[in-house]
């Protein structure tokens, strides 16, 4: 609740122009061909309308999540700085810059509200034995540093 205030709060004012969103950006969800070239992309149920910042913010969020999880990030990934550089030549117009945490924190903040509703779910399925996958997980701690 906090950060969906915040969200709120600290709203751009202008949006960057409209484009299809994805929604679950991830690299599970490419299908790469032998020659380690994307294939077809999967899990379109939560594409939208909106502005590509709101794919990338989601992508950087579950990024930093799995570097945090996995103690270290995969070779061959590019930086922060390099990364942004190449989703803008591809977008073909420069990114919100100014506002690029927003889009991160509410990228974060929708990855946290899944995990929540999964930890209830698990819970009264009666799989996890308490409430407290639904305060304190992997996507709730991303959330607060960024906050």
């Amino acid at each position: 609740r906090r950060a969906f205030a915040w969200c709120e709060e600290q709203r751009p004012a202008r949006e960057p122009a409209p484009s299809l969103l994805w929604g679950d950006v991830r690299m599970p969800n490419v299908v790469f061909d032998d020659a380690l070239v994307p294939a077809a992309v999967l899990d379109w149920e939560m594409a939208s309308i909106g502005p590509a910042e709101i794919d990338l913010g989601w992508w950087l969020a579950i990024h930093r999540l799995l570097v945090r999880v996995g103690g270290a990030d995969l070779p061959g990934f590019l930086g922060r700085a390099d990364a942004l550089s190449w989703y803008e030549e591809r977008l073909g117009r420069p990114l919100d810059r100014e506002h690029l945490h927003w889009y991160e924190v509410y990228g974060a903040a929708r990855s946290a509200a899944i995990m929540v509703r999964m930890g209830r779910l698990l819970h009264e399925l009666g799989m996890l034995p308490d409430r407290s996958l639904q305060e304190h997980n992997p996507c709730t701690e991303v959330l607060d540093e960024l906050l």
